[in-house]
């Protein structure tokens, strides 16, 4: 839902600015606004794919034949997160989108929408940020 916001500056212009209202998603699955991020619960564990990236890959362990770097696994327990090997997508155009400055909250883990990424964590401080140009596990 878009909502206009009205300013009166100083000198007595009329300034109209359009935001839209943080949103909180309740549904098992998201995507952020950009649809490079989709996340989904399975199983009690929050697992988010990274469509696209700018920065290089990490390297392959050499137990994993198939594709690894861009799925991140969140588990609400002390183990925290992890990236894993995978050979599928959960990436979904009618998950529901996640507006910037918005909350998704489930099974103890908070992910929260911004412009420069998406940010999940659990109850023990264990998991991640992903974007397109940075990935970082917190661990």
């Amino acid at each position: 839902m878009i909502k206009q916001l009205i300013n009166i500056s100083t000198l007595g212009l009329l300034v109209v600015t359009p935001f839209v209202a943080a949103q909180n998603i309740t549904s098992d699955s998201f995507q952020t606004p950009s649809g490079n991020i989709h996340c989904e619960v399975y199983d009690n564990i929050l697992r988010c794919d990274l469509m696209s990236r700018t920065n290089k890959k990490p390297t392959v362990p050499k137990d994993c034949p198939l594709d690894y770097g861009n799925v991140f696994e969140l588990k609400n327990n002390k183990e925290g997160t992890k990236l894993i090997c995978y050979g599928d997508t959960i990436a979904n155009p009618s998950h529901p989108k996640l507006p910037y400055g918005s909350k998704w909250s489930k099974l103890g883990i908070l992910c929260e929408s911004e412009t420069t990424g998406l940010t999940c964590t659990n109850q023990y401080g264990k998991g991640f940020f992903i974007s397109k140009a940075n990935q970082k596990l917190f661990n």
